[in-house]
């Protein structure tokens, strides 16, 4: 009898130990499997948290946002709220990687929330080139590109030309202003396989720790 309790002592041990190397095995292939630019820029940016986001071309505009959009809605459903530093953060650089200069009321952060959570639902349905497709820093070195669309889409980044942030690569100011419209006519779209789900719902939910009123998030 105490051989037999030994044997399933061992045997329950050895499964523990299994499923633990199991469950570290899948976590460094998860890590591993991650762009590693989007791994450099997080890194980056918790070592120097008033670097603003990278806007320098079309694909560092889109990867910031992407990124730091990630470590905002990763926040927002762990804790309801953004509590720590590093998602406040994440939240300012995403918001900058936008033009709302033409945007109504574009000084609310209900009106930046609704459009930051729109564009975010919006790139987690429509198809986006790989990245060796979409300008970067050593295209720019050899051409005179002012501004890339999203192919298949109105989805714009455009090179602002004048002001303090003359240079940068932001979601233009037509795409902003318009993005509840193309919101729209993508929301019946199915979410990408790696996309969070209902951002946008969450945002105008009754139970959201600053709720938007119907009206709101219907009109904005």
């Amino acid at each position: 009898m105490i051989i037999i309790r030994f044997i399933i002592i061992l045997i329950t041990a050895a499964l523990v130990v299994t499923v633990a190397m199991a469950q570290e095995a899948s976590a460094a292939e998860s890590a591993s499997s991650r762009p590693k630019d989007d791994d450099s820029y997080q890194v980056d940016a918790a070592q120097n948290p008033l670097k603003p986001a990278d806007t320098s071309s079309p694909s560092d505009t889109l990867r910031s946002f992407l990124t730091d959009m990630t470590i905002v809605i990763d926040e927002w459903q762990e804790r309801g709220a953004l509590l720590s530093l590093a998602g406040y953060q994440a939240y300012n650089r995403a918001s900058s990687t936008l033009d709302f200069s033409t945007t109504p009321d574009s000084d609310s952060r209900t009106i930046i929330n609704l459009r930051l959570a729109m564009l975010q639902e919006i790139l987690s349905r429509i198809e986006l080139p790989p990245d060796g497709e979409i300008p970067g820093d050593d295209d720019l070195a050899h051409s005179t590109l002012n501004q890339w669309t999203i192919p298949g889409s109105r989805i714009t980044i455009q090179r602002i030309e004048k002001g303090p942030r003359a240079g940068e690569f932001l979601f233009s100011a037509w795409t902003v202003q318009r993005l509840h419209r193309y919101y729209r006519q993508v929301k019946h779209l199915p979410y990408k396989p790696d996309a969070t789900p209902g951002v946008y719902e969450l945002l105008c939910a009754p139970t959201a720790p600053l709720p938007i009123s119907k009206d709101r998030c219907e009109t904005a």
